[in-house]
């Protein structure tokens, strides 16, 4: 099998877990229905991206090659969420969730990273980018006007409307904030070729960057703003929302949040990484970037455009409860701390997504969102127990790469077992041992487990999953 790729016997896992009856599995009616993840977390690779997608994502990466496709497919949702103004939608917890999503690119040197996602990027903002240059070249003839006027004089006044978006990736604080105030609500977006490039946007570098602002981005209803003594200076405040999309290396990642990883960026983060290639591998083509590319997505960015206001997606949030119970059976399988933790702003990701995709339908929902969000949540969080999950487990240590995903911890214990190989296999995971108890009686409750007359355990196995 190709490198890029899960091996057939994955490809059969991932294929029962899209399926229709996979997906309305609960615990009541399938218990080991998330037993698949295991072997999800434990592949070389992250999943496929489904071959059946919606109507927009098929649009975008119509021209991508297939090795592409799936980092297309995580990158489009920023600059596509930029669109809307003022769109939130109600969460499963009833609070509101805007559409603030970021995309972080991680693969090697050479892999395609900026070549890949440069040509889809640019057409999905061209509409935005066309108006902001307009805006840009009204606000340098009103500051060469201003500056022309003597202090005697009265100095014109600053042009309404002055909406300008996509903003440079040299961005000061002091000028996002000015942009921040002319949106007047909308929000901005920024492409880094480097994720270095943040730096500036922040404000400051190395063990002094504590994300602020990447953090904020993230977060409705933040405060940010700056205030100035000069009648010159820059002086707002507000919500900021800031879609975003980089580029960078594993190495210069996990160098660059090193010093963060428990600290609110890591689980903020949407991944996205390119597989490896066989050596002399033939280079990918490339579909045409062209007008008629232009008219296919059309439709979905004058939906968004005209998307507004709080919106109840019943079957959004519906997908939100499926995928945060299938997240918490096997956290309660895997008893991985980690995956647990991720898990709670990974599922808020997958369910902006799934808004976007259903507020650019026109407010119409499809069955085909339903298994690419539930792939782009795996996919998601398969790249961040790889990358992350040893690091965050041991802050204090220079660890690159996580050695193993979350892994159910019935997979370790035979068919019958009893408390102490429980104790057994919870010490040889590095767990403690005073939690065992509360980990089967938990089992038993979900229907994991059945109790025998003996006091042993024993599985409860559901083939069909």
């Amino acid at each position: 099998a190709d490198k890029g790729f899960m091996n057939a016997s994955l490809r059969e896992i991932n294929a029962k877990s899209q399926d229709a009856e996979s997906q309305k599995c609960t615990a009541e009616s399938s218990p080991l229905c998330t037993e698949g993840l295991s072997a999800l977390f434990a592949a070389p690779q992250p999943p496929e991206i489904p071959q059946q997608l919606p109507k927009l994502v098929k649009a975008v990466t119509s021209s991508t090659p297939q090795k592409y496709k799936a980092t297309v497919a995580q990158a489009m949702f920023p600059p596509l969420a930029t669109y809307p103004r003022q769109l939130s939608f109600t969460y499963i917890d009833n609070q509101v969730r805007e559409l603030r999503l970021n995309c972080l690119i991680v693969a090697g040197t050479g892999s395609g990273k900026d070549s890949c996602t440069k040509q889809p990027l640019t057409h999905i903002i061209q509409d935005m980018k066309e108006r902001d240059e307009m805006n840009r070249e009204r606000l340098k003839k009103f500051n060469e006007e201003y500056n022309s006027k003597a202090q005697s004089k009265e100095k014109p006044k600053h042009p309404k409307d002055l909406i300008i978006q996509v903003i440079k990736s040299d961005i000061t604080k002091a000028a996002l904030v000015q942009r921040m105030d002319e949106a007047q609500g909308a929000p901005l977006y920024v492409r880094l070729n480097e994720l270095e490039l943040w730096d500036k946007i922040e404000g400051t570098s190395g063990r002094s960057n504590q994300f602020t602002t990447l953090k904020l981005s993230d977060d409705e209803d933040n405060d940010f703003g700056s205030d100035r003594a000069s009648t010159q200076s820059v002086m707002a405040s507000g919500s900021l929302h800031l879609n975003w999309t980089a580029n960078t290396t594993p190495p210069k990642m996990i160098k660059y949040f090193r010093n963060v990883v428990t600290d609110g960026p890591i689980s903020r983060l949407s991944m996205a990484t390119i597989p490896d290639e066989e050596i002399g591998a033939d280079i990918p083509v490339f579909g045409n970037y062209d007008e008629a590319y232009d008219e296919r997505l059309r439709p979905y960015i004058e939906n968004l455009k005209e998307a507004t206001g709080v919106i109840d997606c019943p079957q959004a949030k519906r997908l939100a409860r499926r995928l945060k119970q299938e997240c918490a059976d096997f956290a309660r399988l895997s008893q991985d701390m980690v995956f647990d933790n991720l898990t709670h702003r990974a599922l808020v990701i997958a369910f902006r997504k799934a808004c976007l995709l259903y507020a650019a339908n026109g407010m119409r929902w499809e069955k085909t969102i339903e298994t690419f969000c539930r792939w782009s949540l795996f996919y998601d969080l398969y790249l961040k127990m790889k990358f992350w999950g040893d690091m965050i487990r041991n802050a204090e240590n220079d660890v690159i790469t996580s050695k193993r995903g979350p892994q159910s911890l019935l997979d370790f214990l035979p068919d019958e077992f009893t408390i102490e190989d429980a104790k057994k296999v919870r010490i040889k995971r590095g767990m403690e041992t005073e939690k065992t108890g509360n980990m089967v009686s938990t089992w038993k409750k979900r229907n994991y487990v059945v109790q025998m007359a003996d006091g042993s355990f024993k599985k409860v196995i559901n083939d069909k999953c």
